[in-house]
């Protein structure tokens, strides 16, 4: 299981995710996560920021970036009444407090 706070950056976040951060910022990957139906990825910039992008698998066009925060257990982002929270293994989505799914994770990156 991935120590969110003690993560060492290994790699470059993906060009089309820094593309969508204020101002393009560099930033580096911290962890890179399949679904099945979803990619999720977390990036953190320079200044420290974590981001949460997640899309369509192989639809990069259908990716969604969102300042994220860290927790005692990993991330989560917020899309207007949308909750993404990345806790241990899964990631919850909830609307308005109510759980829509719970998907597990598998980590794909950094390697």
């Amino acid at each position: 299981m991935p120590q969110f706070g003690t993560v060492t950056p290994a790699a470059t976040c993906p060009v089309h995710v820094t593309r969508l951060m204020p101002d393009g910022q560099d930033a580096d990957l911290v962890a890179g996560y399949a679904t099945g139906k979803h990619d999720v990825i977390i990036c953190r910039t320079r200044l420290g920021q974590p981001y949460y992008y997640g899309q369509v698998t192989g639809l990069p066009g259908t990716g969604l970036l969102m300042p994220a925060q860290e927790t005692p257990d990993g991330y989560l982002a917020r899309n207007g009444l949308y909750r993404y929270e990345i806790r241990g293994q899964e990631v919850i989505v909830t609307l308005r407090g109510q759980e829509l799914r719970r998907t597990t994770l598998i980590e794909v990156a950094p390697s």
